[in-house]
This record gives structure tokens, C-alpha cells and sequence, in this order.
């Protein structure tokens, strides 16, 4: 009777118990699931490749070898349960072949992760407790306050929606910038396109990078742009490093010491690019507050992405819609 059922491929390396639970839960009335792990030999990951109709991945650039791509031609979809697509191989995938990314999934905790960079940042809490550490007790000196500071979100999605939902209480002014330029179910005082960041930016205190890495995000902050902001605006990336001009962001920190930015995204990650390095030594500014692109990392998420991806890939096999499509325009 399995037989019968399509095959669905599922790339992950080692996958713990609770994500392999998942997949199953969603999948296994569904389809026959052949785990690429699992396989002994080349001969048996190329078997398992070329009889499988689906592919469920997490590190899909690493996952399939070079040489594997060109058995995957046949597939009908392609789940990856990363919420970022940059890095999938689209060079080596047919155009007509459907890519589906996890979008939204890891939302939640990183805009959570993003408050705390930037009340971390507003409060002075790092330079405060080294000060202490020090023996020197300020009291007294002011920090900045969150409540009715204008915060420009450049990547009004899932985790630009979710910060923008933790500053209610803050009474902040939103302004949102996504690929339509336009927005139906959210209250934002402002609302624009990429090409509205020119009249954006001068605008806010706060700029929060959740956009996606593609072919038109990519070097979208760069000198000009950093200029137009505050020289006291702090400046947050939760999306990817290549958002940013690497050279012309050290350079406006350096220039300007009362703009801050918080860094959860690099130039140059482990699990994209095998090694966390940079070209310049941000992490030896007083204005940088930094951290290593966990934002999404909380207990439980990994396998909620799994499952999340799993039930999208479930919603195919029962021919209704699918969530997530990537665009020919939003492929790197």
C-alpha cells in the first residue's frame, strides 16, 4: 500500500527525535517517508533522490551535493524549513519546479530578540553593568525611553508585524516599508515600498532590518541611506548581514558614536557560510551590541518549524493551496 503513496525526501542531517516525530505526524498517512540520512552509500541517497517527488529540507545548500541537484529535476515541490531562502541553490532548481520557504515561523521569538536589543540598547544595560563592575555606581545619568519613538520596519512581515505588535505598549510610531508598499490588516502611520526609504528613514528613531535577502534587498543600506538616519538612531538587523554595506556601516559607527546598531545578522555565518568573520572590527565598538544570529533560537521552535513545514507540504498532497511560494522576483 506505501507504494502507493508519493515519496516525500527529508534532507536534514541527523534530525532530532521531536522533528522526525513531526514530520511523521503530519506526513506518514499521507506519503512514504524516505530519510536521505539514513542512506549508506551514494548509490542509495541517488536511489532515494530520484524516487522521491518531494523535498523537505533545512540546510538545502549543504544538504544535497552539487552533483545531486541535477537528479532532483523531476521533483513537484521543494519545502525549506528555514524561513530565509537566500542561500537554497535556485541556480541549480528549474524555474517551473515550486520552492516553498517556512516563512513566519520563527517570528515570534525573533522579534522578541529584537526588543531586547533594543531596550538593551536605549537603557545603556551593557555599559551600565561594565561601569559597575568598576566600582562606579550612575544613578543618575538618563537613558532613552521607548514610549512614542518613531520605529521604521523595513520588512513588514511576520517579524516585522510581531515587533511592531510588542510596542503597543510603547505608544511608538510604525512605520512600515514592504514589497507592495501597501498593508490592509495592520494600524502603521506610515506605509511605503523600498523606494520610500529615502522619506522614511530621516523619520524614525528606531530601524529594524526583517526584510528578506534577494537580488533587489541586497546593499539596500548603504552610505546614503545611513546618512539619512539620526545621528542618534539605532539601527537593528534581524535579517541577513548583506542587507547592509558592510564598509559604509563601520564607517558611520566609527563617524558618528551616538548611533548604535544591534547585530544579530552577519556578513559572514557558520551556517550559511561555514565561519563567522568580518571585514571590519565591529565588535570592538562601544555603539555595536551583538549576537550571534539566535534570535529564533528558543526551546520547542525547531520542531515547530518542522511541523509547520510538514502540514504546508501535507496541504499539497491534499491539493489545496500552498503557503509560501517563492517568487521568481524574491528568488536571490
Amino acid at each position: 500500500m506505501n507504494s502507493k503513496k508519493p515519496k516525500i525526501l527529508v534532507s536534514i542531517e541527523k534530525p532530532s527525535r521531536l522533528i522526525s516525530q513531526a514530520i511523521k505526524e503530519e506526513l506518514e498517512s499521507l506519503a512514504e517517508i524516505l530519510w536521505l540520512d539514513q542512506c549508506a552509500n551514494q548509490s542509495s541517497r541517488l536511489k532515494f533522490i530520484k524516487s522521491a517527488s518531494i523535498l523537505i529540507g533545512l540546510k538545502l545548500h549543504n544538504e544535497i551535493k552539487h552533483e545531486e541537484w541535477q537528479s532532483t529535476r523531476h521533483m513537484s515541490l521543494i519545502q525549506a524549513l528555514s524561513a530565509g531562502v537566500d542561500f537554497v541553490p535556485f541556480e541549480k532548481i528549474p524555474n517551473d519546479i515550486p520552492v516553498a520557504s517556512n516563512r513566519g515561523a520563527f517570528a515570534l521569538p525573533m522579534a522578541e530578540h529584537g526588543l531586547a536589543l533594543l531596550l538593551a540598547s536605549a537603557k545603556s544595560l551593557r555599559e551600565r553593568e561594565i561601569r559597575m563592575r568598576l566600582g562606579y555606581f550612575d544613578q543618575w545619568s538618563p537613558t532613552r525611553s521607548l514610549n512614542g519613538l518613531s520605529v521604521g520596519i523595513v520588512g513588514f512581515g511576520g517579524i516585522g508585524q510581531a515587533f511592531a505588535q510588542l510596542l503597543k505598549p510603547f505608544s511608538c510610531k510604525i512605520f512600515a516599508i514592504n514589497r507592495t508598499g501597501n498593508i490592509s490588516d495592520f494600524m502603521v502611520s506610515g506605509i511605503g515600498d523600498l523606494s520610500s526609504l529615502g522619506t522614511i528613514l530621516p523619520k524614525c528613531d528606531v530601524i529594524v532590518l526583517s526584510i528578506s535577502l534577494n537580488k533587489s534587498t541586497v546593499g539596500i543600506i548603504g552610505e546614503k541611506e545611513l546618512k539619512l538616519m539620526k545621528k542618534d538612531a539605532i539601527l537593528i538587523n534581524l535579517a541577513r548581514g548583506d542587507i547592509i554595506n558592510q564598509e559604509a556601516l563601520y564607517n558611520h559607527l566609527k563617524s558618528n558614536p551616538n548611533f548604535q546598531a544591534c547585530l544579530d545578522a552577519w556578513w559572514s555565518e557558520p551556517f550559511i557560510h561555514g565561519r563567522f568573520e568580518t571585514e571590519y572590527d565591529f565588535l570592538s565598538l562601544e555603539n555595536v551590541l551583538g549576537s550571534p544570529h539566535n534570535s529564533a533560537q528558543i526551546p520547542g521552535i525547531n520542531e515547530y518549524a518542522a511541523r509547520r513545514g510538514a502540514r504546508n507540504v501535507a496541504q499539497y498532497l491534499r491539493k489545496e493551496p500552498v503557503d509560501f511560494l517563492v517568487g521568481n522576483d524574491e528568488r536571490p
